[in-house]
């Protein structure tokens, strides 16, 4: 193997590219927020329906989150590929 293949595989392992879109970050996030939601209120028997300010800012937050997270992992996969050119 290359150095530049070394470098790839090692790259890959250790901060590998973000799988999927922004799209799919922020959809994966709603929906987990949705989920744990509806866990939420039916443990303690609360009426999402009556309360949709709080529901649609916790599903904000979490379509957030995913879009945060899908930009730190490339920031972070750009930076290893960076630091890997530099190195060599």
């Amino acid at each position: 193997m290359s150095g530049r293949q070394t470098r790839s595989v090692s790259i890959e392992k250790n901060s590998p590219a973000p799988n999927g879109s922004v799209l799919t970050y922020a959809l994966i996030g709603a929906s987990l927020a949705v989920v744990m939601l509806l866990a939420f209120a039916g443990f303690y028997d609360i009426d999402l329906l009556s309360h949709p300010a709080p529901v649609a800012g916790v599903t904000a937050l979490a379509l957030a989150g995913g879009v945060i997270m899908h930009f730190l992992q490339a920031a972070r996969h750009r930076a290893a590929d960076i630091e890997a050119c530099v190195a060599s």
